[in-house]
């Protein structure tokens, strides 16, 4: 006997039953460009503009700066939560760059976060191309 129960899938990154989320905060003055609204990357997100703002991003995290790396990582957690967002973003060079980060850091706390970034991604994320082998 199978109950509808049974089949649902609830996630577990970001499930405000089981996790506690937090408030996300960045500061625009430790960042090394201007953050778009979601709202705006998502009409954007098949244009030209969006290749040269996700770039700036990119760098930003992969930046040796503390402050610069954490806030363009908060700045990129407000973005994945819309699923068109998340398609494009999940298929792109920043889960390379998340894992690169991930091997690289001695940090527990980032490596951490790292990694509930990618969950969320994984989340929000409706097309997942197979090819990151």
């Amino acid at each position: 006997m199978i109950h509808n129960i049974d089949t649902s899938v609830k996630p577990i990154i970001g499930n405000k039953e089981i996790e506690k989320v937090y408030d996300l905060r960045y500061s625009t003055t430790h960042l090394p460009f201007t953050p778009w609204k979601v709202e705006e990357i998502s009409a954007q997100i098949n244009s030209s503009k969006i290749e040269a703002h996700l770039s700036d991003v990119y760098t930003a995290i992969a930046s040796n700066n503390p402050h610069e790396k954490m806030h363009a990582l908060t700045y990129f957690e407000t973005m994945i939560i819309n699923s068109n967002i998340a398609n494009w973003l999940i298929n792109s060079a920043f889960v390379e760059l998340f894992v690169k980060i991930l091997h690289q850091v001695k940090s527990t706390q980032l490596k951490t976060w790292l990694c509930s970034i990618i969950g969320l991604l994984i989340r929000h994320s409706t097309i997942i191309e197979n090819d990151w082998a």
